[in-house]
């Protein structure tokens, strides 16, 4: 946000050509101070319109600052479902959002993962969807392990896979701390599918460092 000071700054030097000298004059400080506020500005300037155009880009120049500050915190992968829980219920602020049940099917299940991360991001942003904080989110995010690709279709990556992590080779039948994910090959946010052939299981470790990078498993 740009301060009126700043403003000051800019109107002086690009409105009325006046020279940082007079400028600094003016307002009462030092040359340098001025030049700091004007450097300051003309970067708030460049910020705001790179905002500008990402919020055109991606549908969401109409919301509010807190809405589109909430898009800003979640995953990129889950923009458009936000976006579709916003325009389904008809949200205006960040606490129209306990409005919603979350696992309700008239959300189009937004699945665990999914109602997790919003949940994780109203939180960042100071308004709690309910009574779990930081560490409980996040406790409930590595155990829920891509819950939005189905039981069934995780159940079979880890029967195929001998229930061990395919990067590391760690199990639970050996070390009952092991915790196994389903992990997609090629990330979600990179275009990825759910499908099994994009899936591989992976333990708690290696699929929170691999993060939403792509390994070639078949390099030696």
């Amino acid at each position: 946000m740009i301060t009126t000071r700043e403003l000051d700054v800019i109107r002086l030097r690009f409105v009325e050509k006046k020279s940082m000298r007079v400028i600094a004059t003016v307002l009462g400080i030092s040359i340098e101070r001025t030049r700091q506020l004007l450097n300051k500005a003309l970067k708030g300037i460049m910020y705001e319109e790179e905002v500008a155009k990402w919020k055109r880009k991606i549908g969401i120049d109409h919301l509010s600052d807190d809405l589109v500050q909430l898009i800003y915190t979640v995953d990129s992968e889950l923009i458009e479902r936000v976006k579709k829980l916003i325009r389904n219920w008809g949200i205006r602020e960040l606490s129209d959002f306990r409005k919603i049940n979350l696992k309700n099917p008239h959300t189009k299940s937004v699945g665990v993962a999914t109602a997790l991360k919003i949940k994780l991001a109203l939180l960042k942003l100071g308004v709690p969807y309910d009574l779990d904080d930081f560490e409980t989110i996040q406790r409930k995010l590595d155990g829920s392990d891509n819950c939005d690709i189905g039981l069934k279709l995780r159940f079979k990556i880890f029967n195929r896979d001998g229930f061990a992590c395919q990067y590391c080779g760690r199990s639970p039948r050996k070390d009952p701390s092991v915790i196994l994910h389903a992990d997609h090959i090629i990330p979600i946010s990179k275009k990825g599918g759910n499908g099994e052939e994009n899936m591989i299981t992976a333990c708690r470790e290696c699929n929170l460092g691999k993060a939403d990078t792509t390994v070639n498993l078949d390099s030696e």
